[in-house]
């Protein structure tokens, strides 16, 4: 479908009249080119929401998009994203072709403090490519740029692939996140992701908070589980997390297999290249022993003040070839774990383990490599 044979008063309606077009004929596909011929332009400035129907696929080609100042809105979105009856949405894809670029713009002033506050919407809003609901999608080959908060949501998604993601945010606004994994996403693979975010590079959290009351599917299950995350080359402007993995609430965290994650922090570091669970956040009660499980997570180089920081609780989960240089390879603060098997550490100039506050049994971390060590911690018992 030619995107510019149906030209509307602005770039967005424009995109959306040739999405409704194909799609009403059958054709399932539009381009989004580079040059804009409404204006003649290299850049297409989005006033509104696009909503994607099922069975779709939307390619961007070489093209630039940019948030509109002053807008509260998402720049791409499942078509039944808002509903509150939320019917599944399938096989959906947003693909680039050379060098895209998602443009957050301009600051807006919806935060997540300012969120329904004094006239301003959710901060949902500001999620640049939001999914609720969707089986069998794929996001891939493009640059996110200055996101207004974290760059991709999704809720209740399955069986999708977000891959080949570069991000660039100097943390300009609180919560600039790379990829958020909400409740009830599952078998999810995520690969190639570079660049720096604001806050935490790819979060993975299921708590009981206001996104989740506002936007649950009903019987579908909330865990998250059969995520694969590898190949991540990113830091963290904001000094979070480069991968954050969070549940409380009585949901369920698990089978997450983590290969590779490169920290390139430089002058701010990450709290942590890896976190697991969090004292905080939890609404009803926090996560307890054996509901985050199965986490597999080798092939770390970090540079973050710890390589791996336990926050929660954490069951039957492996970890290798961890190299931290500075700080800590292991942190436990108010955990309760239980059979975490720790194999190939190496650290350079900087403290092996830390286990403070931390209860319960079965904790082993084998084949230590310590280069200039400055301190090992004893394990509590």
């Amino acid at each position: 479908m030619d995107i510019n044979c149906n030209i509307q008063e602005h770039d967005s309606l424009t995109i959306q009249a040739a999405i409704d077009r194909a799609y009403e004929r059958n054709e399932n596909k539009v381009v989004i080119p580079r040059i804009n011929a409404r204006t003649g332009e290299a850049l297409w400035e989005i006033k509104e929401t696009i909503f994607l129907p099922s069975d779709f696929t939307l390619i961007l080609d070489n093209c630039h998009l940019r948030m509109a100042d002053g807008v509260y809105c998402n720049m791409f979105c499942n078509r039944n994203a808002y509903a509150k009856e939320c019917e599944e949405q399938k096989n959906i894809i947003i693909t680039g072709i050379g060098n895209v670029v998602l443009d957050g713009g301009l600051p807006n002033g919806l935060t997540e403090k300012t969120s329904l506050t004094n006239g301003f919407p959710s901060i949902i809003n500001n999620t640049m490519i939001f999914f609720r609901n969707v089986s069998g999608f794929s996001v891939e080959n493009i640059h996110i740029k200055e996101q207004r908060w974290w760059g991709m949501t999704f809720m209740y998604c399955e069986h999708g692939r977000i891959s080949n993601i570069n991000f660039s945010a100097t943390n300009i606004v609180p919560n600039q996140d790379g990829i958020d994994l909400r409740a009830g996403c599952h078998d999810i693979v995520i690969e190639n992701i570079f660049g720096k975010t604001g806050d935490d590079t790819i979060a993975l959290t299921a708590v009981t908070g206001t996104l989740f009351q506002d936007f649950k599917v009903k019987n579908k299950d909330n865990n998250i589980y059969n995520v694969i995350i590898r190949n991540v080359n990113a830091c963290v402007t904001g000094g979070h997390h480069i991968v954050r993995l969070l549940n409380h609430d009585g949901i369920q965290l698990y089978n997450i297999l983590i290969d590779g994650i490169m920290d390139c922090s430089e002058d701010v570091k990450a709290k942590a290249a890896l976190k697991i669970g969090d004292s905080r956040y939890s609404k009803i009660r926090r996560a307890t022993l054996h509901e985050t499980h199965n986490i597999t997570a080798r092939n770390i180089i970090s540079r973050a003040k710890t390589a791996i920081l336990l926050g929660g609780t954490a069951a039957d989960s492996y970890f290798s070839n961890i190299q931290q240089y500075g700080g800590y390879a292991i942190k436990s603060e108010c955990c309760e774990v239980e059979n975490l098997y720790f194999d190939g550490v190496t650290v350079n100039e900087g403290e092996l383990y830390s286990f403070e506050k931390t209860t319960g049994d079965g904790v082993v971390i084998n084949n230590m490599t310590l280069t200039f060590l400055k301190n090992v911690t004893k394990l509590n018992k």
